[in-house]
This record gives structure tokens, C-alpha cells and sequence, in this order.
């Protein structure tokens, strides 16, 4: 089955029941259909970047409780959860991405970047060279054509 991320934004009350019949109602759901639960986060009450609107919240509230869920489940689990929590009045805003489809595009990287390759990392041997031009560069009667001619 698939990996999915849910990311959502729930309505701030100042209790967390209902924020915890939120998250009980989705794994359920998940659980029912034969999908499996990895990871809940609370992210914890946050500001929104602006003022979001809902039908249970004309106004627009300016903060929410923020959660997010990794999930296994099949195309229909998924249809059927972001189809629930569109009608949830708890919930302001809420998206499921696709992590991947296969248990090899969620183990390994897409790209095979090495750490020295993303940072263009000197070799060893141009790090000998840095020095060795340095250590010429510092004896008085050097004719060398150093890169460091400037200091």
C-alpha cells in the first residue's frame, strides 16, 4: 500500500476533546479499511499566516491546532478520509500528499548526492595542492605562480 502524509488544521478549542475525536476519527477510519497508522505529530496551536474562514467559523479564526498523520492505505481509504474531514467543521484546512508507492521510494533517496557533492567539496589532492602552494607562498624567495599571488 501507499505512504500518505496528512497534514491538518484543526480548529482551537480550549479543550483538546475534540481535537482528540478528530485524530480518533481518522485513524479509525484508516484502521477499518485495512490501512495501518505510523506516525501521529501535534505540532501544537499555532498562528495561521492569515485569518481562515470555515463554515463553523464565519469570522475567520487567526490560530489553529496543527497534526499530521503517515499513513499506509489504499486509493479509496484515502478518497474516503479527505472526503470526511471536507465536511468536518473542525477542521479549516487539511491536505494528503503522496509519499510514495513502493517500499523502495520511501527507503532510499531519489537522488544519490553525496554529501561532498552537494557542498562541491575539495578532493584530498586539491587540498594538498592548497597547502603546498600556501607553504611555497610563505618562503621569501618563492617564484612560484601561487592562486593566493593576492595576500
Amino acid at each position: 500500500m501507499p505512504l500518505y502524509s496528512l497534514t491538518c488544521l484543526a480548529l482551537h478549542y480550549p479543550t483538546y476533546a475534540p481535537l482528540r475525536a478528530l485524530v480518533h476519527t481518522s485513524t479509525t477510519l484508516v484502521h477499518k479499511n485495512g490501512g495501518l497508522v505510523r506516525k501521529i505529530d501535534y505540532l501544537g496551536r499555532r498562528n495561521t499566516p492569515q485569518r481562515i474562514k470555515s463554515s463553523s467559523t464565519p469570522g475567520g479564526v487567526g490560530e489553529a491546532d496543527y497534526w499530521t498523520m503517515m499513513f499506509d492505505a489504499n486509493p479509496p481509504t484515502v478518497k474516503e478520509l479527505t472526503d470526511r474531514l471536507r465536511v468536518d467543521p473542525r477542521v479549516l484546512r487539511h491536505t494528503t500528499l503522496l509519499v510514495g508507492k513502493k517500499l523502495k521510494e520511501i527507503v532510499e533517496p531519489k537522488w544519490n548526492i553525496t554529501l561532498q557533492d552537494s557542498l562541491q567539496l575539495p578532493t584530498e589532492d586539491a587540498k594538498v595542492e592548497v597547502n603546498q602552494r600556501a607553504l611555497d607562498h610563505d618562503q621569501p624567495n618563492s617564484t612560484s605562480n601561487s592562486a593566493f599571488s593576492f595576500l
